[in-house]
């Protein structure tokens, strides 16, 4: 029997998340079993769902965290202009550095049918965030400037899938000076 020290304890929770992460980017949200994330936790299963009442709410927890939203809101927080793209771009080349971040990210993408939290998330980057993104880069709600957030995002995308030969900082610098240009 765990005390609540134990239970409470928000290291315990970040073991489960850093764990379910490891798990998760290995073998997929529907190949991942509680059992595994527990085992490489270190804990009990009975542990793992005082947390997380079932599988899917750490997968949501997870899917959520793979997503690049953290980076985008806080860029939006801060710049405005080419610096929002360039904050983005370097953020977001960080964020999908780890390979167990970009494997979950992609995860995450293709999960969206499954899980409609989850493609409600992408929705709302897809549409409100490129939004926001064109009006602090181009002063319009455009279809031309939407389209141009969402060029440059994709192409971020392309790159966390098939990283390039060329280097991150030329890559982005180049995204940047194209996004000025159309």
């Amino acid at each position: 029997m765990y005390n609540n020290d134990i239970r409470g304890s928000s290291e315990t929770r970040k073991k489960i998340i850093e764990s379910a992460i490891s798990i998760f980017s290995k073998y997929g949200y529907s190949g991942a079993s509680m059992e595994k994330i527990t085992e490489k936790a270190g804990i009990s299963k009975g542990l793992i769902f005082w947390y997380f009442k079932k599988k899917e709410d750490l997968i949501i927890e997870i899917a959520k965290m793979s997503l690049p939203l953290d980076v985008i809101n806080d860029a939006l927080m801060k710049y405005s202009g080419i610096e929002l793209l360039e904050n983005i771009g370097k953020n977001y080349f960080k964020k999908y550095a780890s390979n167990d971040m970009r494997s979950l990210f992609l995860y995450t993408l293709s999960s969206g049918s499954v899980y409609p939290i989850i493609s409600d998330n992408i929705k709302d980057i897809c549409t409100n965030i490129v939004r926001e993104i064109a009006q602090k880069t181009c002063n319009d709600n455009s279809i031309k400037c939407e389209i141009k957030v969402r060029q440059f995002l994709g192409a971020l995308l392309c790159y966390i899938i098939n990283p390039s030969e060329i280097g991150e900082e030329i890559y982005l610098k180049t995204l940047v000076e194209n996004y000025e240009k159309i």
